[in-house]
């Protein structure tokens, strides 16, 4: 009877161990590097991209000063929060926010747009120029 007491203690006691240890952040990779870079805040890109269930649609992105990002598809927007961002290096982003993972590849003049919808499996890709 005491080995079992001891056996659910010690199992306890390591899972709030490894709760506090072990965040959402730290599995997803997030960790103070969030946020897109101080060289693209700022900008905002334009253009077409596609969706596998709208077709091609308008679409516009702008950086914003806390490194987040706010993205106009038509008539709607959503506005990304920069803890929600990893920042891969070399321009390359990505995360997840509520329904959406995406990840962005950003060079001097356009960035690369991947986005997935996972409520309606929508899938949307396209580059937006600066």
């Amino acid at each position: 009877m005491k080995s079992n007491i001891f056996k659910f203690l010690f199992v306890l006691s390591l899972l709030s161990f490894l709760s506090v240890g072990c965040g959402v952040k730290d599995i997803l990779g997030l960790g103070d590097d969030n946020g897109i870079d101080q060289e693209y805040i700022g900008n905002t890109y334009s253009g077409k991209i596609d969706s596998n269930k709208s077709g091609t649609m308008s679409a516009t992105i702008t950086v914003n000063s806390d490194g987040s990002f706010t993205l106009y598809l038509g008539s709607s927007y959503t506005k990304f929060e920069a803890s929600n961002i990893k920042n891969n290096g070399n321009g390359q982003y990505s995360g997840i926010q509520g329904v959406y993972s995406f990840s962005l590849e950003f060079t001097s003049s356009s960035v690369y747009v991947s986005l997935y919808n996972f409520s309606d499996t929508e899938s949307i890709k396209g580059t937006l120029v600066r």
